[in-house]
């Protein structure tokens, strides 16, 4: 009870790396080719077999000897029964037939976890290249160093960092601007400056702030796949 308990525990260990390489691409074997092996059966292969073609994971037909007298006895494979799929914790791939539903919604995961991964290299070398960036935003002032005439909005941070640091943002890319200043860019850590931004409310609505002070602020910018990047502007005496 022990043995076969310590065997169940080893063999789910080692196929949860190698059955998720291959375990719907179980061998096939031609009519011809089982008929010259003579008598098969199926096993389950628990251990990587020196021949460098079968891993643990696959489900082959071998000779009923070879299994009975070397595979089985070695430990490296278990006759493929409904109860050793179940006790491994695998399908049996013959059992496994993918509809046409099926396999159009399993491309579209692949094909969005490709875009995914595209969408968040991006985003990273993005922020990689803000962490040091400060936009400067010049504007007139009244004697209360009020932003007078006009202020600063998501429209003028976008432009800005066209025309300032060479980054076009498209209409699916949006900006949202803390109305707050902050005390000093100098002075927040990572961390900090991330923690604020992350609590701008952002989403695909416009941003409908309006800054009319001088002083340091932040924005987020939000990217394909909810990126969101920190930007740091700040609005200077013209």
């Amino acid at each position: 009870g022990t043995q076969h308990g310590t065997m169940a525990s080893s063999c789910s260990n080692l196929l949860r790396t190698a059955a998720t390489r291959r375990l719907f691409t179980p061998r096939l074997q031609s009519v011809t080719a089982q008929t010259r092996l003579g008598h098969t059966v199926r096993v389950i292969i628990t251990e990587d077999l020196k021949n460098g073609h079968d891993y643990a994971g696959d489900v082959l037909n071998v000779r009923a000897g070879f299994a009975r007298n070397h595979l089985i006895p070695g430990k490296k494979a278990l006759y493929a029964t409904p109860q050793n799929f179940e006790k491994l914790g695998m399908p049996d791939p013959d059992l496994v037939i993918e509809t046409k539903e099926e396999r159009s919604a399993r491309l579209s995961r692949e094909a969005a976890d490709e875009e995914g991964g595209k969408e968040a290299k991006a985003a990273d070398f993005l922020r990689y290249y803000l962490r040091n960036k400060t936009l400067k935003i010049w504007r007139n002032v009244d004697s209360n160093n009020t932003v007078h005439p006009g202020m600063v909005d998501h429209k003028a941070v976008r432009d800005k960092l066209s025309n300032q640091l060479k980054i076009d943002l498209d209409d699916t890319e949006t900006i949202h601007l803390r109305p707050e200043p902050v005390p000093s860019h100098e002075t927040m850590t990572e961390k900090d400056i991330n923690a604020l931004v992350q609590e701008i409310e952002g989403g695909k609505e416009e941003c409908k702030v309006q800054i009319r002070e001088l002083g340091y602020f932040l924005a987020q910018i939000t990217l394909p796949g909810d990126h969101i990047l920190p930007l740091k502007f700040e609005v200077k005496k013209r």
